[in-house]
């Protein structure tokens, strides 16, 4: 199991109200809702990042659509999406 770290940041009287009562809910520690919170919220947003070096390095190597492409996708915009 990896070394623990503490944190430490402020919130807002309202946000640790609610995490109070969702811990005294569901029988957890505070501090286990805000790792799994973080967990999650981390999974969710690491994709971005990945996705946006990806974009990135396509750009370095000029790898663009063509205009003829880009009109082709406006275009599909007027279209039901079966019909894409």
């Amino acid at each position: 199991m990896p070394a623990s770290v503490s944190l430490s940041f402020t919130v807002d009287k309202q946000t640790v109200e609610q995490l109070n009562r969702l811990a005294e809910a569901t029988d957890r520690q505070r501090s286990w809702i805000l790792e799994q919170a973080l967990r999650a919220y981390l999974k969710t947003h690491a994709w971005q990042v990945e996705d946006i070096r990806q974009a990135l390095a396509e750009a370095d190597d000029g790898d663009f659509a063509t205009d003829d492409k880009m009109a082709e996708t406006f275009a599909s915009f007027d279209r039901p999406p079966g019909q894409r």
